[in-house]
């Protein structure tokens, strides 16, 4: 009696494993109204935060208004009042919930940035400049392919990349 009961608990398992495994996919590429998904970039990440959450994360910030917050180049940005009253845009990086506001400083330099996208395997590095608060670059990946890149600001780490 007992084996003919294995196969349909086996069957009900992965049931459930598939559930699961479709869940996580749903909540990864959210539904057309709470998430906008970025076609344009190959191997980086797509949105994981709603825009709910990111209103509700830069608030938590401190930031205020929040408008025009849209999602692009793998990340979501949106204009915002400062705590002190200053109009300011942002930056908000979707995998870790980091903010970077136009008016901060980059705490790497320019040959900083360089070395980190080297060590990542990055050639041809060009055109890189800190611009709204994050650092912007052109390089090729090691199939030869021209990007874009979004940095951070803070440790170098490529927060995008997508093909020019």
């Amino acid at each position: 009696m007992k084996q003919r009961h294995v196969p349909h608990v086996r069957v009900a398992l992965l049931a459930l494993a598939l559930s699961a495994a479709g869940t996580a996919v749903a909540q990864q590429t959210g539904n057309a109204g709470a998430m906008q998904a970025d076609t344009s970039h190959h191997g980086a990440h797509q949105a994981t935060m709603t825009e709910a959450q990111v209103r509700a994360a830069l608030e938590g910030e401190g930031f205020r208004n929040v408008r025009d917050l849209e999602f692009e180049h793998g990340l979501w940005s949106a204009d915002v009042d400062s705590a002190d009253g200053n109009k300011i845009d942002v930056y908000l990086d979707p995998a870790s919930g980091e903010v970077f506001p136009d008016n901060a400083t980059a705490r790497i330099s320019e040959n900083e940035v360089r070395a980190r996208l080297t060590a990542g395997g990055y050639q041809h590095i060009d055109d890189v400049e800190f611009d709204d608060g994050i650092w912007k670059a052109e390089a090729r990946n090691a199939q030869g392919q021209k990007l874009n890149l979004r940095i951070a600001p803070t440790d170098g780490r490529v927060l995008h990349e997508r093909i020019d």
